[in-house]
């Protein structure tokens, strides 16, 4: 595995910012689809190099769809009982409260893992490694 020509600030700032990207701009859905991937691009070809941004990149993006995938349940399940609005409103706190902790882990240099993602996210980011 070739060594981060990154220093090591740049590589927690580039983690950081992985976990931001999705947070921040999700209040205004319209700016979201153009700054997400235009900021995980920028990410990515800055920090290709560096294990831990590939890992915390990749990570990211895979909470993401995982929570993508429960707003969407709990708008299809809002419509047969109420319980759903419970588990969108819990979907979306846990989003940004999850979100918050692993960004300030990121800068810190941790490399903490999602439970069951995390393994997965690691063996992708590696994969992008070897296709380098």
């Amino acid at each position: 595995m070739p060594a981060s020509s990154l220093n090591p600030t740049t590589e927690k700032i580039l983690a950081a910012i992985s976990y931001l990207t999705f947070v921040i701009p999700t209040l205004l859905i319209p700016i979201w689809v153009i700054f997400c991937p235009v900021v995980l691009l920028t990410i990515y070809l800055i920090g290709r190099k560096s294990r831990i941004v590939r890992f915390h990149l990749v990570q990211s993006i895979f909470f993401v769809l995982i929570t993508l995938v429960f707003i969407i349940l709990s708008f299809i399940l809002n419509n047969i009982t109420y319980i759903a609005s419970f588990l969108y409103i819990a979907s979306i706190a846990f989003y940004i409260i999850i979100y918050f902790i692993w960004t300030v882990l990121a800068y810190r240099g941790k490399n903490t893992k999602f439970p069951l993602i995390g393994n997965i996210a690691e063996k992708f980011a590696n994969r992008i490694d070897k296709g380098n």
